[in-house]
């Protein structure tokens, strides 16, 4: 069996719908596209000084102080710097002096 070649007539109507978009006016790049890169900047800033400094440092500083003075380190150990969550600690111990 063959299958019928002949083209069959198409039955309804067929419409296309045309839409041009017209662009508004846009911001310019240089005082806007800058703006997100400013708060970027200064969202830094803050996280690596101001935020470091109180969220970080002094909860280390007083977790370690505490944690001296219930171990009854605190009559030779003291806490000399504090960086982030590094601590360094000065004194001399009993059995050295």
């Amino acid at each position: 069996m063959v299958a019928d070649e002949t083209p069959r007539p198409r039955v309804g109507r067929r419409s296309v719908r045309l839409v041009r978009r017209v662009a508004g006016p846009r911001l310019k790049f240089i005082p806007f596209g800058l703006i997100p890169a400013a708060g970027l900047g200064l969202l830094l800033m803050f996280g690596a000084t101001v935020f470091a400094r109180g969220a970080v440092s002094e909860v280390t500083l007083k977790t370690s102080q505490t944690a001296i003075e219930t171990s009854g380190a605190a009559s030779w150990a003291i806490v000399k710097t504090v960086s982030g969550q590094w601590v360094t600690l000065a004194g001399i111990p009993p059995s050295k002096a």
